[in-house]
């Protein structure tokens, strides 16, 4: 009898384990925002990182070829005349300017797989993880979710260069059939210049995945460009011989060629993929020209963002970004 009693003395009743259950998961609520923002914290360090990779190899790719690499060809295809001599300050390829980096970013390999005989290189199924971002959410795996046959599995980059700065106008030179030095894209000051946004590398507005653009990393046709600045439909004309035109004491842009960021937008029903998103709460990472990267608020004016990214307008880059 004694042992009998001991025993149902020893054991929980039903409203303990009721008690115990909800102290963990009154526990488990408070730490999960904690946890949230540890992750969070040290995916925007990785992207940061990444964008600050991306800068170092540029200038690495200035220093070696005295010229910044062209942002696209006029497209990725193998098709006769699309990437001439005539057009190009790398003549023969139709390459972006994330396959010249390649080298940069001990990627060596991948390099050395491209061929100017295959579209797009033939590389454009592999995942490079320096050109990912852990945070986006539109590319599980680093692969393009569109369903278009050419481009579904591309790999993805969260990284898009600035089309002014990589395939935009020069002062004093008759670009792109003339090779453009690091010095020479910028007036305002390498680190006053963006080089690289932060961009999803799928990106629609239609919920419907057949309709999506995106970010491509070794894709150079319209739609698809790992690029911004290239005005209607990601089209611009990113090697072309007639320049656009300057931007002066902008407030918005003249032509529809600059492009103003969104801030972590619905990914697949309220994404613009012809402009840059910012992947993490709160504003965009950039890189600078001086190879820094930089997390720009989503307060950000318009007319700092343009002066910013419009690197021959003159114009200084105001406290805010």
């Amino acid at each position: 009898m004694l042992r009998s009693r001991l025993t149902r003395k020893s054991a929980f009743t039903l409203i303990e384990l009721l008690v115990v259950i909800a102290i963990i998961a009154i526990l488990i609520g408070l730490l999960l925002p904690a946890v949230q923002k540890v992750r969070e914290a040290a995916a925007r360090t990785s992207c940061s990182n990444n964008l600050h990779q991306l800068g170092i190899a540029t200038q690495m790719y200035s220093d070696a070829f005295k010229s910044v690499p062209p942002l696209a060809a006029p497209c990725g295809t193998t098709a006769a005349g699309c990437y001439t001599a005539a057009s190009s300050p790398t003549p023969g390829f139709n390459y972006t300017m994330f396959i010249f980096l390649l080298p940069y970013i001990e990627q060596n390999a991948l390099f050395s797989n491209a061929s100017t005989s295959s579209n797009y290189g033939g590389v454009n199924q592999s995942v490079v993880k320096t050109y990912q971002c852990p945070s986006d959410i539109s590319a599980p795996g680093g692969g393009f979710q569109g369903t278009k046959a050419a481009y579904a599995g591309s790999g993805v980059t969260n990284y898009a260069g600035n089309n002014l700065v990589f395939g935009g106008p020069v002062q004093g030179l008759t670009y792109p059939t003339k090779r453009r030095s690091i010095e020479n894209t910028s007036v305002n000051g390498l680190s006053n210049t963006v080089f690289f946004s932060e961009i999803y590398g799928t990106c629609g507005n239609t919920g419907n995945l057949s309709n999506a653009g995106g970010s491509l990393w070794a894709v150079a046709d319209a739609g698809y460009q790992p690029g911004f600045n290239l005005g209607s439909g990601k089209a611009g004309v990113v090697l072309s011989t007639t320049p656009p035109p300057l931007f002066q004491n902008l407030t918005v842009p003249k032509s529809g060629s600059l492009s103003f960021p969104q801030f972590k937008p619905v990914w697949l029903t309220a994404c613009d993929y012809t402009t840059v998103q910012g992947i993490h709460t709160g504003g965009i990472e950039v890189a600078m020209g001086d190879g820094s990267a930089r997390f720009v608020s989503q307060f950000v004016s318009q007319l700092s963002w343009y002066g910013a990214v419009d690197a021959l307008d003159g114009n200084l880059v105001g406290d805010d970004f």
